[in-house]
C-alpha cells in the first residue's frame, strides 16, 4: 500500500527534496523533414513514424541556461549516448 504525501512526515519530505540533484531546464526539438501535400498530412505522417516501434531516433537537446546543445542517441550505452554539439544548426529559425 502506498502513503500519500499527506501521510508522509514533513521533515522527510522537505529532506528528499533537498537531497534531489538540482533540475536544469532542457529545450528539445525533434526535426524532420517529410514531404506531403499540406502541413497536417505531413505533421500526420511523422505521427505514424513516431508510433513505429522500429524507428531510431537522434534527438538534439538544449540546456536552456547555457545554451549548450547536446546529440542523444538512445540506441547507444548511456555512456556513450550523450554528445555535446559544437555547431548546431535549427531547421527552422
Amino acid at each position: 500500500m502506498a502513503i500519500s504525501s499527506e501521510d508522509r512526515n514533513p521533515n522527510e519530505i522537505m529532506r528528499e527534496k533537498q537531497n534531489k540533484k538540482p533540475q536544469i531546464h532542457y529545450k528539445i526539438v525533434l526535426e524532420i523533414e517529410a514531404e506531403a501535400e499540406n502541413p497536417l498530412e505531413a505533421a500526420k505522417e511523422i505521427q505514424s513514424w513516431l508510433d513505429a516501434a522500429n524507428n531510431k531516433w537522434v534527438f538534439y537537446v538544449q540546456e536552456e541556461d547555457s545554451s549548450k546543445v547536446f546529440s542523444v542517441d538512445l540506441d547507444e550505452d548511456d555512456d556513450d549516448a550523450v554528445l555535446e554539439v559544437d555547431d548546431y544548426i535549427p531547421m527552422i529559425k
